[in-house]
């Protein structure tokens, strides 16, 4: 078993320091001395869930364009879709397309200056109805845990390109500006449903692979659920023992997804890593487990921690935790 390690990221305090000054500063300063380069930050995601029989459906962002130039080498931005069939047992989908499509591209005439910085920015819509037309597909071949991942790649005028797979990690994460954005098929969610205090207990009994050196790595604890739509998340205390030296704050992110519950976990972002030299710890639902809209006083919700494991070679374990409104 690997040596299971907490790093602090110092570069996430030098990204805190300029996100925090005032004006033109914040930007304009992350590319300073720099000939080349650019990301488009997220100013609004407004919307990015699909909701199954909701005729308006659709994926829209409000982006913002900058480089070396203030903005001045934007050339045009090109959006790009990918269908992934996650309920393969819901739905055909079997004469839909599964590789990457060219969806569109918006030309800088198209962007209108903005802003505190004044800077290019343009808003990119993509209806439900579009996204099907793209994969060749009807709504009645998607379900629930269907998605759809829009990749946007900034096109400067000096011939360079930028997207997810070749920008600056430390910059796309400081200012919010991701290239890629997942849309979730989901069914629709009551506004007021599962959100507030719950007491979150963990009422499996397998261990961690590191315990009892370090603890239980989940425990008993009061937690706040937040979220619109489809989405909730509550942030919880990792390996809780404050002793041990390994306790983190982590962020439990849960899509409901037509009565099952999707689930990811990873340390909140800020608290540098968890693990083994590969990343942090994280948590993932292998086998959904399900809710009931009727309900949302009790709620059991199973998933794999471990999963990924940050290179500490141990492999998930099962969880199932408990959340009772308080």
């Amino acid at each position: 078993m690997k040596n299971f390690v907490k790093i602090v990221a110092s570069s996430f305090l030098v990204l805190s320091f300029l996100i925090s000054c005032d004006g033109d500063d914040n930007i304009t300063n992350t590319f300073e001395g720099a000939t080349n380069g650019g990301f488009l930050r997220t100013v609004n995601l407004i919307s990015n869930e699909i909701p199954i029989g909701v005729s308006d459906a659709l994926f829209a962002v409000e982006v913002e364009a900058f480089d070396s130039q203030n903005g001045d080498l934007l050339q045009s931005v090109d959006v790009f879709l990918t269908f992934m069939d996650g309920s393969p047992e819901d739905g055909d989908s079997s004469a839909g397309i599964f590789e990457e499509v060219f969806f569109t591209t918006i030309d800088a005439a198209q962007f209108v200056r903005g802003g505190e910085d004044n800077l290019p920015r343009a808003t990119i819509e993509v209806t439900f109805e579009e996204m099907l037309t793209a994969f060749n597909l009807t709504e009645e071949a998607t379900f629930g845990g269907d998605s759809v991942d829009t990749r946007l790649v900034l096109n400067l005028t000096d011939g360079s390109s930028f997207t997810d797979v070749n920008s600056d990690s430390d910059i796309t994460a400081g200012f919010n500006s991701p290239f890629r954005y997942t849309s979730n098929v989901v069914c629709p969610v009551p506004d007021d449903y599962f959100l507030g205090s719950y007491l979150m207990e963990r009422i499996s009994t397998e261990e961690d692979p590191f315990f009892p050196a370090f603890g239980q790595a989940i425990d008993t604890e009061m937690v706040t659920v937040t979220g619109m739509g489809s989405a909730r998340a509550f942030e919880f205390t990792y390996f809780p023992d404050p002793d041990l030296g390994f306790s983190s704050p982590y962020t439990m992110s849960l899509i409901l997804s037509c009565n099952n519950f999707l689930v990811s976990g990873t340390i909140t972002p800020g608290n540098g890593t968890l693990g083994c030299g590969d990343g942090s710890i994280g948590q993932t639902s292998v086998v959904p487990t399900m809710y009931d809209l009727a309900n949302d006083d009790v709620l059991e919700i199973g998933f794999e921690d471990f999963n990924p494991d940050a290179g500490c070679g141990t492999g998930g374990y099962p969880v199932l935790i408990r959340l009772t409104r308080q």
